[in-house]
């Protein structure tokens, strides 16, 4: 079966822990040694599928992703008795991006500390004179998504979205770009092992089997 990105092959990979018509969630590929899930839009090449992100989403599959996100974080939070954050790393914007490597929506939820801190510390520090630095505070997931929708219609423009283990929805709007897989970075670093932040080349597949198992049949 074809599929529209290498997100959309995920669900033929035999690892889909809960799906709704429109979206599915799956153990990310290069899970840094931690549970570690992607919730995601099943096809971004259709109308509804988010093809640019969370933010390029129409209301009706808004919706249904805010619930299955929603759902997941409560999974993981009840299984693993942990603290789960979020992010998603903005689209690309021309050569401007927010640290994304596949623009397809898809949702990071990770048990891990928190690195909000630290994303504001590295945008605060690495941001120009001339570049635009806005930070947002959405009280709710549908609030953030349409927040990031009206960031992707400025031109030259992306985001970061993260999410605290509190719940606390953070969006960052950015007119410089962010590094590949930022956060990645950041949940690597922190966990001592700056080097296994790239998933192409630290798969940690073995861990992916585990969350799988540890989690199927839960949702």
């Amino acid at each position: 079966m074809s599929h529209c990105c290498e997100l959309g092959a995920k669900l033929d990979e035999g690892q889909v822990l809960y799906q709704t018509d429109n979206c599915f969630v799956a153990p990310a590929l290069g899970p840094i040694g931690v549970p570690y899930l992607l919730v995601m839009t099943k096809d971004c090449g259709s109308p509804l599928g988010g093809r640019n992100g969370i933010g390029s989403m129409v209301n009706g599959l808004m919706d249904e992703f805010v619930a299955v996100h929603e759902l997941t974080r409560r999974v993981m939070e009840s299984f693993y008795g942990t603290p789960v954050i979020g992010f998603e790393h903005g689209p690309h914007c021309g050569d401007l991006h927010g640290g994304g490597c596949l623009d397809h929506a898809h949702l990071h939820l990770v048990a891990t500390d928190d690195i909000v801190d630290e994303i504001e510390t590295y945008l605060l520090e690495h941001k120009s004179p001339g570049d635009t630095l806005g930070v947002y505070m959405p009280e709710t997931p549908r609030v953030t998504y349409h927040c990031l929708r009206d960031i992707l219609l400025e031109p030259e423009t992306s985001s970061l979205y993260a999410e605290s283990s509190d719940g606390q929805q953070h969006v960052y709007r950015v007119t410089f770009s962010i590094p590949s897989q930022f956060c990645r970075q950041l949940i690597a670093k922190q966990r001592g092992c700056p080097d296994d932040y790239d998933w192409a080349l630290s798969e940690g597949r073995d861990k992916m089997q585990q969350t799988y198992d540890e989690l199927v049949g839960r949702f």
